[in-house]
């Protein structure tokens, strides 16, 4: 199943089936659920669309105007929802409230086979290790060396195993080469592209940490997340170590105290992570952690008694959660 996110509270959601059906129910003002029409939906519809036998994947967009990518097994790809930012590829700004096979890739001869979805920026991976991106580029998300609207997809990194973008408005992204390289671009603040400052840049750019941090970590996941100016990163390495950059009003890095990092730093955790997560939005979000063991921890924004304690205060380092 995937779901757009639900800051605004306009949350819709699409499900694959393990008969490779396809399900959708929710909030459906730009024909986002790809049945045909715009009509909200309070109960789980299935798509009909013939188009769509063999979908493998699918990605959605922010609430609100929240566009759908469906993958099928076959490398094509389809969209379906908001257009206003070129979601579809095609130069046209018209939603699609039935699915619609991006074009580009397929006049191409180009096998795609993963795809993410950022705000209004959109990624996806050919079988050759080659990262398009396509979209809304104010901030230099799509990192092809502009800020314009980039309406069709285009190349802009080569050897590339996973894209990492971030959910939001203040839009930028990860990517991690399968050299192992981190990549980043996009929106700036608050230190999140790790580059030692808090400037936007429209290329992608390796990331350079604190004091060689990273030098010979084989980084296995990112997550790149905040909204409305207030992004922080959160990696997860083969070794079972996290890092963290970007913004830390409540602590949500995990290193002890709020100061914002523009450069990634180790956060001290005892013991083996063997996942990360981002939860909350705004300031007010944090990270978790599972351990190897079972044990599962959390930092960052507690107003609304996410952490495990009695005083909804934040903690800036990782706090147990007592199950």
């Amino acid at each position: 199943a995937t779901n757009s996110s639900t800051e605004e509270s306009y949350g819709s959601m699409m499900v694959l089936c393990s008969d490779g059906s396809i399900h959708s129910a929710g909030y459906n003002n730009y024909g986002q659920l790809a049945i045909g029409n715009a009509s909200n939906q309070s109960r789980f519809l299935e798509i009909n669309s013939a188009v769509l036998s063999g979908i493998t994947r699918i990605v959605g967009s922010r609430d609100r105007y929240t566009a759908y990518f469906m993958l099928k097994s076959n490398g094509e790809l389809y969209h379906s929802g908001y257009n206003a930012e070129y979601q579809s590829g095609n130069s046209t700004t018209t939603a699609n409230p039935s699915p619609f096979r991006i074009p580009y890739f397929y006049d191409n001869a180009i096998t795609i086979t993963n795809m993410w979805a950022g705000a209004y920026a959109f990624y996806a991976l050919d079988d050759a290790n080659n990262l398009y991106a396509w979209g809304y580029n104010s901030q230099g998300q799509v990192g092809n060396g502009n800020y314009t609207v980039q309406q069709t997809p285009i190349k802009v990194l080569e050897g590339v195993a996973e894209c990492y973008p971030s959910p939001w408005d203040t839009s930028y992204a990860y990517a991690r080469l399968t050299d192992g390289t981190i990549m980043s671009t996009g929106n700036g603040e608050d230190g999140a592209l790790a580059n030692g400052t808090t400037s936007d840049h429209n290329t992608w750019t390796p990331v350079q940490s604190l004091d060689n941090v990273l030098n010979g970590v084989n980084i296995t996941k990112i997550i790149a997340h905040g909204s409305a100016a207030n992004n922080s990163v959160m990696m997860l390495s083969s070794e079972g170590k996290c890092y963290s950059v970007g913004y830390n009003g409540n602590g949500q890095l995990g290193l002890g105290d709020t100061s914002e990092r523009t450069r990634f730093e180790e956060v001290p955790i005892q013991g083996f992570v063997t996942d990360i997560g981002g939860v909350g939005y705004t300031s007010e979000t944090g990270f978790m952690y599972l351990l190897d063991d079972g044990q599962c921890y959390i930092s960052g924004y507690a107003g609304d008694s996410q952490l495990p304690e009695d005083d909804e205060d934040y903690s800036s380092v990782p706090y147990p959660i007592i199950l």
